[in-house]
């Protein structure tokens, strides 16, 4: 996360109605919490005023943060660009994207994040598919979301990775990568 305040978040919006609907859905449906009318859905996803304060004092180092988020994407990126069975999500920097995390395809997830735990290197997951989840009783597949759930990984990243962390994980996903590990997936 770039600010991390804790529970909740904060959200900025250039479109008045953009705002207008997230507020309505921070605080339970209500256009005024003073009026006590609840005329949309909507989640309790206001912070505290502690977690708050937290939020507004992180913002001092965000360009920091900012900056150190894009240096490890590139790095990776250019570590990881001649790996084969392992491919980097794109990130549009020039539109305005930032990659909060370094994550990927793989062509066997579970062996990537096997051989990685192997030598002391944790990665993730992504997690299931919310199509696959019977409670939220999907009415039609979803084959995208499927292939990434299947297929993607998060790998150590965030703004306070070092350069020689960095280097430890490509040195590893290259070992693995000569490894027989299948075709690269295509997504649907």
């Amino acid at each position: 996360r770039l600010l991390a305040p804790g529970e909740g978040g904060i959200i900025a919006a250039r479109d008045p109605a953009v705002l207008a609907a997230t507020r309505r859905y921070r605080n339970q449906g209500a256009e005024s919490p003073a009026g006590n009318r609840f005329d949309h859905e909507g989640f309790n996803l206001r912070p505290t005023d502690v977690l708050s304060a937290l939020g507004v004092a992180r913002m001092d180092g965000i360009d920091a943060r900012t900056a150190s988020l894009r240096r490890v994407h590139r790095t990776c990126r250019e570590a990881f660009s001649d790996l084969r069975r392992l491919r980097l999500f794109d990130v549009d920097e020039a539109a305005g994207e930032l990659p909060l995390w370094v994550e990927a395809i793989a062509a066997d997830r579970d062996r990537v994040i096997a051989g990685l735990a192997a030598r002391g290197i944790e990665a993730k997951p992504y997690p299931p598919a919310l199509c696959d989840c019977a409670h939220l009783r999907c009415p039609a597949p979803l084959p995208r979301s499927r292939f990434f759930a299947d297929h993607g990984i998060v790998l150590p990243s965030g703004p306070d990775q070092p350069d020689e962390d960095l280097a430890r994980v490509a040195l590893a996903l290259r070992e693995i990568d000569r490894q027989d590990g299948g075709r690269m997936p295509e997504a649907p």
